[in-house]
């Protein structure tokens, strides 16, 4: 919960939950109060909030951008999305970073969420007297971009996901699964997964 004072957000209360409740598939009016529930018990009253989606929801595609006047860049990015994604694109809620390279060539990442999936979302957030003013991924927010370039690894539930940044954008997110495995009641972070993944990556790059 964050408060704006004196021109600067500070944080004024946190707290973790694991719902038992799925988003997806159980009925938004019971996770919204699950989750209304869980806001009252830690007394935080503020309405308007900024949701991470998982990882996992995201599918990714890389493009570099051909010399193109800007006011076709939009629909040489429709023609990538539809090319590169296995559904409907607009089945999909879209978002694009660009980003350049040293050598001056732009590239465009370009990133896609089923939107029946972020409908749904929005319907329990709703239910729990919420207002979202924004949708977005964890990592994003976590490691912005810049220029020098970055590789940034957030360690979630049961995946590590993998971000690189360069030229002022993103340029690959992934979710990499496997990367946590459950051994005697306890996680383990499988290094030599996550470190061969990073390098494919950055390969492919």
């Amino acid at each position: 919960w964050l408060k704006r004072v004196n021109g600067a957000l500070q944080v004024q209360a946190s707290f973790s939950v694991t719902l038992s409740l799925d988003p997806l598939t159980a009925a938004p009016e019971l996770v919204g109060r699950e989750i209304r529930n869980h806001l009252d018990a830690a007394e935080i009253r503020e309405r308007r909030c900024v949701v991470a989606l998982p990882l996992r929801w995201a599918m990714a595609a890389h493009a570099p951008l051909p010399q193109l006047p800007e006011a076709d860049v939009a629909s040489f990015l429709q023609i990538e999305a539809e090319r590169s994604f296995p559904c409907d694109v607009a089945t999909l809620v879209i978002a694009t970073s660009f980003c350049q390279a040293a050598s001056g060539q732009r590239h465009a990442a370009i990133l896609g969420v089923p939107r029946n999936q972020v409908a749904t979302l929005e319907a329990v957030l709703r239910a729990a007297k919420l207002q979202p003013e924004s949708f977005s991924l964890g990592i994003t927010a976590l490691q912005p971009a810049d220029r020098d370039g970055a590789l940034a690894l957030t360690i979630g539930e049961s995946h590590v996901g993998l971000q690189v940044t360069c030229g002022g954008g993103v340029v690959a997110v992934r979710a990499l699964e496997g990367a946590m495995e459950t051994e005697g009641g306890r996680r383990t972070l499988r290094g030599d997964l996550v470190a061969r993944e990073a390098r494919i990556t950055l390969g492919q790059l």
